[in-house]
């Protein structure tokens, strides 16, 4: 690039040889006469053109009238550009001064001048009369920022795509004009600035993106040049106060790069010089692309997200020899490990490139398996085939979402599933195991511990699958076995060799399961903590027991309201009932404060302070063959969940009725290896037509 600022150095500075000085003596004022001059066109061409003035003035200055000026008695102007120029001379004597001025008409734009690979990169050149306009390349991160003095780039901060928004800078648009150097700056109203420009800028102001915004209209007459620094980089300056984007106070500004569409400047602060400014600056209509992606992970399965800009077309290489082309796609890795994963982009004329590592392991093989938020992919052997699918008959026994089918090969009777264990099942606390399974047929199933890498070493327990067609839950009591056993092994139907399709799930530590809730299950041994069971359907109102028709409708709010699905609500022996905020509370209007999560000190000393963290008491009705069990709460600002909701009605303010009591009816209970849960509701409404319903899960 240097030899082409060079050139352009040349290019645009006018020439003047001046004559040798004289000493002048005390004389009237110089005469009209004295300030005529001759023109004549240059050895050089026909733009350029040689002025000459002999009078006898010691100071002889030309304006050009082209935004170049020289000082002498003989000049040489360069005039790349067709027009018609007023050259102006004044002279200046002993006795005053005195100025005339000629039309001169340049017929030809100098060719030369079409050729100079920077300007025509920075205006479109010669045949782009318009000129070429540019604008700040917002969608992409680090097209504004800051750094230290002369640096590369933007050091200290870069500006994320799109950050500073209504700021006033990326409506605006510079346009360069190579015939006369012409700069036009529109700022479509107003501009961007730095908070030391203020008082030059009549009505700035501070926008929500920072810094100062400011109405602004740009004055028409602007004109560029361009000079070279010591390092070599060309050097853009304005005239009439023209700049490029975020004011800082100056006008001249480092191209550190230009290409056909892009341009990247560095510029400096007035007010403080110790720091540099940037702006990456694309042709106005051009989309750059860029490659990006996000990624989660699950176990051994990569989700990827693309965020690329602008793109058309993709191409994945996820490290392990897999491609794909899809924009999103979902790969699942063979094994533990970091993979750097490269995803190139293209669109018309472009392409982008961008490579990260994904770190991937598969979940930990330990009891339980539930296949719920895992893959666990058992080995198979005599022609059998796993595979995890979503649960085909979610009835009875087990509901669950996932479940891992079992399809038994043909090749001998005994063919089945096998799966080592990262550790040895430990029977020193439960020796019994359970398993959810569904089978074609009433028949048996084998769960077989062996010792890993001895199959001599193990132990079985064959159970009779009492129902066809339904899930059931069937547990082996391995009472008596080692503790090194850690090969799991399960068959199905080891009487007959027909094959089958059988369904497993929730193969874990058997538990005492319940169907009603009691006082120890309610209160464990030494007090239990229950909380809201993330997820929909936990917590709502709607027309009947257990709905949320009225709100949130099967929406899951727990990421909405984390300080209301951490809340603990602990009952112990002896009717004590504690409620524990964690710290944070969802205030609500009718607490007097505005909605949203927020400490639980903002219900201190205000009428809604009852409602915070505190204890109270609680008592269990259990459940006949008539009525449901209910619990009841008691205390000024006792609540289960929601703390406005009462028995045929909601506080509309605070504060609560003293020393109170609030029943809630238990809607259902299950204790078994899938977990535990209590639903409870309320009626509010005192004719059955609103009820708050909440799921309740132990909070460890």
């Amino acid at each position: 690039m240097k030899k082409y600022i060079f050139n352009l150095f040349i290019l645009s500075l006018l020439f003047a040889f001046t004559a040798c000085d004289e000493e002048f003596v005390l004389e009237e004022a110089p005469t009209a006469e004295e300030a005529s001059f001759d023109v004549a066109t240059s050895s050089k061409g026909e733009n350029y053109v040689v002025f000459t003035n002999n009078s006898g003035g010691f100071i002889k200055k030309w304006d050009f009238g082209n935004g170049a000026s020289a000082e002498g008695s003989e000049v040489e102007a360069y005039f790349p550009f067709e027009g018609q120029y007023e050259v102006t001379l004044t002279v200046y004597a002993e006795g005053g001064s005195v100025s005339s001025s000629q039309t001169v008409d340049i017929t030809t734009t100098d060719p030369t001048i079409c050729n100079v690979e920077f300007l025509e990169l920075l205006t479109g050149g010669c045949d782009q009369t318009e000129g070429k306009t540019w604008v700040i390349d917002a969608e992409r991160s680090g097209h504004f920022g800051v750094g230290p003095p002369n640096a590369a780039g933007p050091d200290f901060y870069a500006a994320g795509a799109n950050e500073k928004e209504g700021g006033g800078m990326y409506n605006d648009e510079y346009t360069f004009i190579l015939n006369q150097y012409q700069f036009v700056q529109e700022t479509n109203g107003d501009i961007y600035l730095n908070p030391a420009q203020e008082s030059n800028f009549p009505g700035a102001f501070e926008p929500s993106v920072g810094d100062r915004k400011a109405p602004y209209e740009a004055p028409e007459n602007i004109n560029f040049s361009i000079s070279e620094n010591t390092e070599g980089q060309a050097v853009i300056s304005f005239n009439n106060n023209g700049f490029i984007g975020y004011n800082t106070g100056v006008n001249t500004y480092t191209i550190l790069s230009i290409s056909e569409n892009e341009m990247f400047i560095r510029f400096d602060d007035a007010a403080t010089p110790d720091l540099s400014w940037f702006h990456r600056l694309i042709r106005k209509g051009y989309a750059p692309i860029e490659a990006g992606f996000s990624v989660e992970t699950s176990e051994l399965t990569a989700t990827f997200t693309n965020t690329s800009l602008n793109a058309e077309s993709y191409s994945w290489d996820f490290g392990d020899g897999s491609t794909s082309v899809e924009e999103s796609p979902i790969h699942t890795y063979a094994q533990d490990g970091t993979y750097e994963v490269t995803l190139t982009v293209t669109a018309p004329g472009q392409s982008a490139e961008i490579t990260q590592e994904v770190s991937v392991s598969a979940a930990p093989k330990v009891l339980p398996f539930t296949f719920e938020e895992n893959d666990t992919q058992f080995g198979t052997f005599g022609g059998t085939v796993f595979n995890v699918i979503d649960n085909p008959d979610p009835s009875g026994a087990n509901t669950s979402a996932r479940v891992g089918e079992f399809v038994k090969g043909t090749e001998f009777s005994f063919a089945g599933l096998a799966l080592l264990l990262d550790e040895a099942v430990d029977f020193s606390e439960n020796t019994t195991l359970s398993m959810k399974i569904w089978s074609p047929v009433a028949t048996n199933a084998i769960l077989k511990l062996e010792a890993a890498g001895d199959p001599d070493t193990f132990t079985e327990q064959n159970v009779s699958i009492p129902a066809a067609n339904e899930w059931v839950e069937l547990t082996f009591d391995f009472t008596g076995a080692q503790n090194n056993l850690r090969n799991l092994v399960i068959f199905a139907d080891t009487d007959n060799n027909n094959g089958g399709t059988f369904y497993i799930d929730d193969i874990a530590f058997a538990t005492e399961s319940a169907d009603a809730i009691t006082l120890d299950l309610l209160t464990g041994e030494n007090g239990k903590a229950w909380m809201l069971k993330p997820g929909p359907g936990s917590f709502g109102v709607g027309p009947a027991k257990g709905s949320d028709e009225f709100y949130p409708n099967g929406a899951d709010i727990s990421g909405e309201r984390p300080c209301l699905f951490n809340d603990l609500f602990i009952f112990k022996t002896g009717g004590q009932y504690e409620y524990d905020t964690q710290g944070d509370i969802f205030a609500e209007p009718y607490m007097g404060l505005d909605a949203g999560c927020t400490d639980d000190t903002a219900l201190e000393g205000t009428d809604a302070a009852a409602w915070g963290p505190g204890k109270h008491s609680f008592s269990l009705t259990p459940a006949t063959d008539i009525d449901p069990a209910y619990i009841t709460v008691r205390g000024t600002g006792a609540f289960i969940a929601l703390p406005k909701a009462y028995n045929g009605g909601e506080y509309g303010s605070a504060p609560p009725n003293m020393d109170a009591t609030v029943k809630y009816e238990v809607l259902d209970y299950f204790k078994n290896a899938s977990g535990e849960e209590l639903s409870l509701t309320i009626d509010v409404s005192g004719d059955g037509s609103a009820f708050w319903n909440f799921v309740l899960v132990p909070a460890n």
